[in-house]
């Protein structure tokens, strides 16, 4: 496992809007101790079409960062034109992505639906993210599956949807392509009342990692982006996470994803470089603490 910076899941976010805040990104990312970002591969792909792809790629190397992973986007749950316009652009996102030898990528999957009940939203899912995968198989790349594990967000909606490990992987295995996975995210597990321990049963691979911890109180009162920076309030088993990941093996990329703080929280007023380093060291803590070498 290793650590890997996203700059726009922290709370001072910043873009990846042109060259100039990609290389704020790869020089923050550099001084603060991680050894991969999280890209948006819609704007990588312009900057290698209108650069070169190996312009793209010394860039990276002069930093000694590399592009781990990428959040595919929401065409996949929007209207069937938009859906089918998504399908059409992924090919060239996934070769930049193949050239760069960034092989993960995921998406999010809401937690409700005013539509389509559990079921039919159920096939709908797997109907919609298939040929995505599919796709992504052609340029040997994964796609992760995060979950929403909370509560608050489904509250009000007429039908629940998936919003636990159990049923992630049962949807994985109901897509069954071998280079589809998990995104294991700490707080959803946390949020939808999972153990961590459940990680260890699990039979379906994981392939993407986001960290954090929780503010204290009850987990089913609290909003989905207000979160701890990992380690600070021990609210969530932050070392029998990792602990659990390292048993089953997995490898790759541990994210911190905060995109909002409480009151209080020692990220408050930090700028972005600040929150980098600040994540970066409870990172380093947390891995020391669980016994592993990132």
């Amino acid at each position: 496992m290793f650590k890997m910076f996203c700059a726009w899941e922290l709370p001072i976010a910043l873009r990846m809007t042109d060259e100039s805040s990609l290389r704020e990104i790869l020089r923050i990312a550099q001084v603060t101790g991680y050894r991969g970002i999280q890209v948006d591969m819609r704007f990588i792909a312009e900057l290698a079409q209108e650069k070169s792809i190996d312009y793209v790629k010394e860039l990276f190397s002069s930093y000694n960062i590399t592009p781990e992973g990428w959040h595919v986007g929401d065409f996949w749950r929007l209207d069937e034109s938009q859906y089918k316009q998504g399908i059409e652009e992924l090919p060239l996102l996934a070769q930049i992505s193949a050239d760069l030898q960034c092989q993960r990528a995921y998406i999010w999957m809401p937690n409700w639906s005013d539509e389509r009940d559990y079921a039919e939203n159920f096939k709908w899912h797997v109907k919609r993210l298939c040929p995505i995968a599919d796709i992504f198989k052609d340029y040997n790349l994964c796609l992760a599956l995060e979950w929403q594990g909370t509560k608050t967000e489904r509250v009000g909606h007429k039908y629940e949807f998936i919003h636990n490990m159990k049923a992630a992987e049962e949807l994985v295995g109901e897509i069954s392509r071998n280079n589809v996975g998990l995104l294991l995210d700490s707080w959803h597990i946390y949020a939808g009342h999972d153990s961590m321990e459940d990680i260890k049963k699990l039979n379906t691979e994981v392939l993407y990692v986001h960290i954090c911890d929780a503010p204290e109180g009850d987990i089913d009162q609290m909003p989905d982006l207000v979160r701890e920076a990992p380690g600070t309030t021990g609210q969530i088993d932050l070392m029998g996470f990792l602990r659990n990941l390292h048993e089953i093996g997995y490898n790759g990329p541990v994210e911190p994803s905060i995109p909002l703080i409480p009151p209080g929280s020692p990220l408050k007023n930090k700028n972005l470089e600040e929150s980098a380093r600040f994540n970066s060291q409870a990172l380093d803590q947390l891995f020391h603490q669980a016994g592993i070498e990132p």
